[in-house]
């Protein structure tokens, strides 16, 4: 398992983005992190998803604890669908965990190959009970 991509994308030379981002490209067996994020009263991760027929397949998100194999806290579908170009939202319940950990987001195709571009990566949040 290795690592995503990561892409920095110049809101000066993209049309329709105001401000300056890097994007997460989401391929099968691949995944990032985020170090020492404290769980302690976060529910759920809710993050923005980019898919385009023809480029991405659609998938599951995993949220790992600590590792890329590490406990399975929650995923989420991500369906590519034949002809609309878009993003998805999905705001997946984490099992109760307290105190820091690395979080790593992992990627699963349909099909067991490194190739294949599950979607795109615009953000991640980790939301509390109350933002539910």
């Amino acid at each position: 398992m290795g690592q995503a991509m990561k892409f920095p994308v110049n809101a000066e030379d993209t049309p329709g983005i105001d401000e300056d981002m890097t994007i997460v490209v989401g391929q099968h067996g691949k995944s990032f992190m985020f170090r020492d994020i404290d769980l302690t009263g976060v529910a759920a991760i809710k993050g923005q998803f980019g898919l385009a027929p023809g480029i991405t397949k659609g998938g599951t998100v995993e949220y790992r604890l600590d590792a890329p194999d590490g406990e399975l806290l929650g995923s989420a579908k991500l369906e590519q669908g034949l002809t609309t170009m878009g993003f998805k939202e999905p705001v997946t319940a984490i099992e109760e965990v307290s105190g820091k950990h690395d979080i790593y987001v992992v990627f699963v195709g349909e099909k067991d190959d490194e190739e294949v571009l599950v979607a795109v990566v615009n953000w991640i949040e980790f939301l509390n009970q109350a933002a539910i």
